[in-house]
């Protein structure tokens, strides 16, 4: 077997790379400090993010897109929206666009 030009899908399973902490706060900020968080990540490593503003839903993936990073998974709860992110273009992508793969 060959070894694959792209990363391993991350595991969920283990505690993500990176955590960022944004409730409370504007979409503006933490979509500004998401955007920093993710051009730092290497392939395959993971970001996870919560936050409390609604505008997250429609700002974050525009920024995810421009990074060329996954939105593994998207969800709301009591406390919020939980975004899990992932460095790098999907396995198998001709290149880097965001992708949806799964909701809370």
């Amino acid at each position: 077997m060959q070894p694959s030009s792209h990363p391993e899908p991350p595991d969920l399973e283990r505690p993500p790379s990176s955590f960022l902490d944004g409730r409370g706060v504007g979409a503006a900020w933490l979509i500004l400090k998401v955007a920093q968080a993710v051009a730092a990540l290497a392939p395959g490593q993971v970001l996870e993010v919560l936050g409390s503003d609604p505008r997250l839903l429609s700002d974050l993936p525009p920024v995810l897109a421009r990074h060329g990073c996954r939105l593994l998974v998207s969800g709301q709860g009591q406390d919020g929206y939980r975004f899990v992110l992932a460095g790098g273009p999907a396995p198998g992508a001709d290149h880097p666009h965001c992708k949806e793969d799964e909701d809370v």
